[in-house]
């Protein structure tokens, strides 16, 4: 991730400020307007690691299902309206769908094999 380092920098210069979260080593993260209720965000994956692979499973597990990804829109509308103030807890509102669809995604991958 060294190589993303080089973004902070122009990153900056366009509004972006780099947040560091240490409990994710194969990401880097960037976000613009104001804390807790930003505008952008901004995130930059190790090329083929194992969260670079998950976002690209979810990704395609959506375009290939327009059910689920109806259904997620329905969900972020939802939680947008709920938690417009609370980044933080729109975020977290996400996670069991993301994580059922990354389940979901990583079977049919498998049954592909």
């Amino acid at each position: 991730m060294r190589a993303a380092e080089l973004y902070i920098g122009p990153l900056k210069e366009f509004g972006y400020e780099f947040v560091h979260h240490p409990h994710f080593p194969q990401r880097r993260f960037f976000r613009r307007g104001e804390w807790g209720a930003g505008t952008h965000h901004l995130h930059l994956y190790v090329y083929q690691s194992e969260s670079w692979n998950n976002q690209i499973l979810f990704r395609d597990y959506l375009r290939n299902n327009s059910d689920a990804m109806r259904e997620y829109e329905r969900l972020k509308v939802e939680l947008a309206r709920k938690y417009a103030s609370d980044r933080t807890a729109y975020t977290e509102g996400k996670g069991p769908f993301v994580e059922g669809i990354l389940a979901k995604a990583k079977n049919v991958w498998r049954t592909m094999l």
